[in-house]
């Protein structure tokens, strides 16, 4: 994992939200300046973010990188410090479970199943907080052994996040609610 690498993984639409996650990252860069956010997706609120970036002065800091094969986003995954998320609203967030499954504790808000799927590998917080989602950035980073703690619980427990046991569980509960 390179300490410098912070991703997330998503459409770029507004239910993402983006902005506050931009605007985390640059209070997270006042410490720590060698840090890099890539943004994985595309879509109607590129632009706006475009606009932030440029704004913020985070252009070398903040990259979009598009949509891009998941061999791509994979390999990112796998040298991924710690994994951002910060939605407004959210259903099962499949990226989320992807990040973990790659060894990313993560830094999630409180949106959807995000919080019942993050307690374990990291931090949640309250949904458009620029403010708390940075702190929780700096608290996983600069605690190494809290990180190391998430990373190992991400590792072991990766198995059990898989896309084939997830889809069965939520058939399950399916089938026993429709008889």
């Amino acid at each position: 994992k390179n300490p410098d690498i912070f991703t997330s993984i998503g459409n770029l639409r507004w239910q993402k939200n983006y902005s506050t996650m931009i605007r985390a990252f640059n209070i997270f860069l006042k410490n720590n300046p060698n840090a890099i956010l890539k943004i994985f997706g595309d879509g109607p609120d590129k632009n706006n973010l475009l606009e932030l970036i440029n704004e913020l002065k985070l252009k070398k800091k903040v990259i979009l990188k598009g949509y891009c094969d998941y061999s791509v986003i994979a390999k990112e995954l796998s040298k991924t410090y710690i994994y951002l998320q910060s939605s407004i609203s959210e259903g099962l967030p499949k990226s989320l479970l992807e990040a973990i499954s790659s060894g990313c504790p993560v830094v999630t808000t409180d949106a959807g199943g995000c919080k019942e799927i993050s307690k374990n590998f990291g931090f949640c917080v309250k949904i458009n907080n620029p403010d708390e989602f940075a702190n929780a950035m700096i608290d996983l980073y600069n605690k190494k052994s809290y990180w190391q703690k998430c990373y190992k619980k991400c590792l072991f427990y990766r198995k059990s996040l898989s896309w084939d046991i997830l889809t069965g569980k939520v058939i399950n509960v399916y089938n026993r609610i429709s008889i």
